[in-house]
């Protein structure tokens, strides 16, 4: 291709901070790196932007020379287009409510009804476990006058010496007086407390699962989740999970839908919602949690053999070496 007798078509697409419009002027992160390989080879250019199906397509169909558009490099992609070296390393990471809090009705009927009846299984055992226990203590105790002689009065007692004794391993306020009774007393403090221990440790294992389940801190949390993106490529990653995915235009609707409770997480390129968070007050109303998972690379799209890909992959790596790659990406994405 000799580049200096044509003008290079550069389609685009916006994709902040990839590629951003302003006062319509083109700016961003790789318009910044793809101005500055232009420059060096003298490229004479125009942008052209169009949707991003659309941007891809024209590159395949010869009809622009380049695409720029944040255009993540995959496999399914590569049979149709040519990539450059890669212009950005990334993955994914998730974006929440900042001050979301656990809906705990909706937290207990969930989880208790739908997904943990185990939950109640363990609470039944130990509860019967506790009546069956305080009902035969208080009739062979009741004669002795260990136990008021009515029974709703003498059960209560009964009940609570049998809490008493399999929490605390002792008889609390009331002592057994007949022998059998001490030979019951015996087995309670012995089988009855490690049932009592079994049983809350089984509790306090599955509440534990709900709240992880119910405070997205991991992608792992995602699990049947109602999430927002908007890659095919993370679709077909969430739907691995069981999410129930919702298909976006970009990550502001991502965030209304956020905002109101309509997703439970947006899931988006992790350097894309730093970007985000830097802006005006969002990072006070969201949060980027779970670090970077499912690492992925951008490029500049080509149409197959394309010569103009050559002199910017050369380039690339010519600016990756001299520094000035590190200083845009520190631009961009720098925490300041």
């Amino acid at each position: 291709m000799d580049i200096k007798n044509k003008k290079i078509i550069v389609g685009v697409s916006l994709f902040s901070p990839f590629v951003k419009k302003i006062d319509n002027r083109y700016s961003g992160f790789e318009i910044e790196l793809w101005e500055k390989i232009a420059e060096v080879f003298s490229i004479d250019f125009e942008y052209r932007e169009m949707a991003f199906d659309s941007l891809l397509i024209a590159v395949e169909n010869k009809e622009v020379d380049v695409a720029i558009a944040g255009i993540i490099r995959t496999s399914e992609r590569e049979r149709k287009l040519d990539f450059s070296f890669f212009t950005l390393k990334s993955g994914l990471s998730i974006l929440i409510p900042k001050k979301s809090k656990l809906d705990l009705f909706k937290f207990i009927k969930q989880s208790l009804l739908n997904k943990h009846r185990e939950i109640l299984i363990a609470f039944s055992m130990l509860t019967g476990l506790i009546l069956t226990i305080a009902n035969v203590f208080y009739f062979l105790e009741r004669s002795a006058g260990t136990f008021d002689k009515n029974y709703f009065i003498g059960i209560s007692e009964s009940i609570w010496w049998t809490v008493v004794t399999i929490t605390t391993v002792g008889y609390g306020d009331f002592v057994p007086h007949t022998l059998i009774g001490r030979f019951v007393g015996m087995f309670v403090i012995i089988i009855g407390y490690t049932i009592f221990i079994m049983s809350v440790a089984k509790i306090t294992s599955a509440f534990s699962t709900m709240e992880s389940e119910y405070r997205i801190s991991s992608y792992r949390d995602l699990y049947g989740k109602r999430v927002a993106t908007k890659s095919s490529a993370v679709i077909n990653r969430l739907y691995r999970l069981d999410a129930d995915v919702t298909r976006v235009k970009g990550l502001r609707h991502g965030c209304e839908l956020l905002e109101n409770k309509k997703v439970d997480a947006v899931v988006f390129d992790a350097l894309v919602l730093h970007y985000f968070l830097k802006l005006k007050n969002n990072r006070k109303k969201f949060a980027a949690v779970g670090g970077i998972f499912a690492e992925q690379t951008y490029g500049f799209a080509f149409a197959h053999n394309s010569k103009l890909k050559e002199l910017v992959d050369i380039e690339l790596l010519a600016l990756q070496e001299n520094g000035d790659y590190e200083s845009l990406h520190k631009k961009w994405f720098s925490e300041n």
